[in-house]
C-alpha cells in the first residue's frame, strides 16, 4: 500500500490454495479505516481465475469504518452487483487495486 496525506491506494493479489472457514466474499488486513462511504468507490479487479460461481465482472468495494473489503460481481447480464453468493474456493486468484480516503 501507498499513503499519500488522507489518500490510501493498495494493490494486491489474493491466492487461494485450499478454501477454509472464513469469509468467501470479504478479505481484511487492510491497512486504514475508510471514512464515509461516500468517499469511497469500489476498486478495480484486473484478473480473477478458478471461481467458485460463473462470474462476468467483478469489484473490490472497501467497507467504511473497519478494515475490510469485500468483492462485488455481476453473474449475468442484467443484474445487478451483489457480494453473494461466495465466489472464492480452491485455487481462486484475485488481482486487485483500490484508492480510498481516511480520516
Amino acid at each position: 500500500y501507498t499513503k499519500t496525506g488522507r489518500t490510501v491506494h493498495v494493490s494486491g493479489r489474493l491466492v487461494i490454495n485450499v478454501i477454509g472457514t472464513g469469509s468467501a466474499t470479504t478479505i481484511s488486513g487492510f491497512p486504514f479505516t475508510a471514512i464515509n462511504p461516500a468517499f469511497t468507490m469500489p476498486g478495480s479487479v484486473g484478473y480473477f481465475i478458478n471461481l467458485a460461481i460463473n462470474t462476468l465482472h467483478i469489484v473490490i468495494d472497501k467497507n467504511a469504518n473497519d478494515t475490510t473489503a469485500r468483492f462485488l460481481h455481476l453473474t449475468a447480464v442484467g443484474t445487478v452487483m451483489t457480494a453473494g453468493p461466495s465466489i472464492m474456493g480452491n485455487s481462486t486468484t484475485i488481482d486487485f487495486e483500490i484508492t480510498y480516503e481516511v480520516a
